[in-house]
């Protein structure tokens, strides 16, 4: 549980500097989003992709209520995704409730799936 919650905050913390490498090693090949704002479904370059979009800055990106269920290689995290600052739109601050799906392969968590829901 603490490996997974330290991924979650860590993820957060990785959106906030815009860390890519964190993204590529991070998220699974396989893996797959679905936009909470459009509901898009994007691969792992595509998601990358807009997770660098160069027209959005973040002032706060965190996670609040966050539960946490594991069984075996498999993890579910669900909780409240807040981010604010700035896209092409103009000043943002939104809250996402999402469900994150680790999996452990060859011995390191990645990130297989991820959706969130607009709340505001």
């Amino acid at each position: 549980y603490m490996m997974i919650g330290y991924l979650d905050m860590d993820w957060n913390r990785a959106a906030l500097k815009r860390d890519k490498k964190w993204f590529e090693a991070h998220y699974a090949d396989d893996f797959s989003s679905i936009g909470s704002r459009d509901g898009k479904l994007l691969n792992k370059a595509q998601a990358i992709e807009a997770d660098m979009d160069p027209a959005t800055t973040m002032d706060i990106v965190e996670s609040t209520d966050v539960t946490i269920r594991m069984e075996g290689n498999t993890a579910v995290v669900n909780g409240i995704f807040r981010t604010k600052g700035r896209d092409v739109s103009g000043a943002f601050d939104r809250r996402v409730r999402y469900t994150d799906t680790w999996i452990k392969r060859n011995g390191r968590w990645q990130v297989w799936a991820s959706q969130g829901t607009l709340m505001n």
